[in-house]
C-alpha cells in the first residue's frame, strides 16, 4: 500500500512540474512607421494558459503579442498587441516582402511576420535569421 501511495504521489508531482519551454532568439525587427529601419532584436516566445505569446525587444522598447490556442471549430483568431500586458489592444497579423518590406498577401520564404493594432498605433515586424 505504501508503494502505491508513493508511486501515485510521484506521478502527481511530476505532472505538476511540467512547464512549457520559453524560447529566446536573436532576430531582425522593424517598426512599420514609414522609415522601416531594420534593427537587431530579441524574440522571446512561449506558451501561457490558453495561448502563446511573442515578446519583441528592440533596444529599450518591448512589443507583446498574444494569440489564443487555435480553436479548430472557429475560423476567427483574436490577436492582442501592446507595449505590455496592461496595454493590449486587438491586432491583426500580416506579411511584408523580405527585401522591399511592402505588404504581401501570403507568406513567402524570407518574409517579415508583422502585427498591427487595429485601433492603436503599434505596427511591428520581425523575422528570425
Amino acid at each position: 500500500m505504501k508503494t502505491i501511495i508513493c508511486l501515485l504521489s510521484s506521478l502527481l508531482i511530476s505532472s505538476v512540474v511540467i512547464a512549457h519551454e520559453n524560447l529566446e532568439r536573436i532576430g531582425q525587427c522593424f517598426v512599420a512607421d514609414g522609415k522601416n529601419i531594420t534593427k537587431a532584436c530579441v524574440i522571446s516566445s512561449g506558451n501561457v494558459a490558453g495561448g502563446k505569446y511573442t515578446l519583441l525587444t528592440i533596444g529599450e522598447k518591448e512589443y507583446l503579442i498574444e494569440e489564443p490556442t487555435v480553436n479548430l471549430e472557429s475560423q476567427e483568431r483574436s490577436i492582442s498587441m501592446g507595449s505590455d500586458s496592461d496595454e493590449l489592444l486587438e491586432a491583426v497579423d500580416y506579411y511584408r516582402d523580405g527585401k522591399t518590406k511592402k505588404v504581401i498577401k501570403n507568406y513567402k520564404d524570407d518574409s517579415w511576420s508583422c502585427y498591427s493594432q487595429i485601433k492603436g498605433k503599434l505596427d511591428v515586424c520581425y523575422r528570425i535569421r
